[in-house]
């Protein structure tokens, strides 16, 4: 499942997955990584298998869907 989600994040976002997996810090790589960490837990994904797949921590992957969900508030019309 997190395959699938990290193919279709990269798809809409129109950043490699790759990119998506490299130590790029660049803003739209990054909000495509916390985009992946925050349906990955919206489905009820755990985020210690979530967060190796793109080479980072459980805890890295817990503060971007935290801060892809305030993101996500702060653009709401």
């Amino acid at each position: 499942m997190e395959e699938k989600i990290l193919r279709a994040v990269s798809e809409v976002t129109g950043v490699s997955v790759d990119d998506i997996k490299s130590i790029r810090g660049d803003t739209k790589t990054a909000r495509a990584r916390m985009m992946y960490y925050y349906l990955c837990n919206d489905k009820g994904l755990l985020f210690e298998p979530v967060a190796r797949l793109v080479n980072r921590t459980a805890a890295a992957a817990s503060y971007g869907a935290a801060s892809f969900a305030i993101f996500i508030r702060g653009n709401e019309m």
